[in-house]
């Protein structure tokens, strides 16, 4: 859901439209941040991604319907999240920890973050604990 804060937020301060499609099973505190933050939030049924009701479906079907929109979907651009992550926040956390990590948990989006992380941190240092955390939905 770190994606979705982030381009709700980016969307407001810009007056754009977010709408976001999501999960049925999204905790109800984070449905209730996202609208707070000014998105459109579409809950959708929590089904396997070949079903037409899918929460991705859903987004393209509202692109495709909608003048102007725009699919934002961090799934299609994986190789790049991870490699920023790679390149920016692990040096940044060994920075700020002077090298002296022994584990990195982070929340669960799409594994860009803890793919990147891991994959700095090895070349770094060996004895690092990984732990990604996905929340429900």
């Amino acid at each position: 859901m770190a994606v979705g804060i982030g381009l709700a937020l980016m969307t407001a301060s810009r007056g754009y439209r977010c709408v976001l499609t999501v999960p049925g099973t999204t905790d109800e505190h984070m449905l209730q941040l996202l609208r707070t933050l000014g998105a459109e939030v579409i809950p959708c049924p929590a089904v396997p991604p070949t079903d037409e009701q899918h929460y991705i479906r859903e987004a393209q079907r509202a692109a495709q319907q909608t003048a102007g929109a725009a699919l934002l979907s961090p799934c299609d651009h994986l190789d790049e999240n991870s490699h920023c992550h790679h390149d920016t926040t692990a040096p940044e956390i060994l920075r700020q920890t002077d090298g002296l990590l022994d584990a990195f948990v982070c929340a669960g989006d799409t594994g860009g973050a803890l793919a990147g992380v891991c994959l700095y941190t090895s070349t770094q240092r060996t004895a690092v604990l990984r732990v990604e955390e996905s929340s429900r939905g």
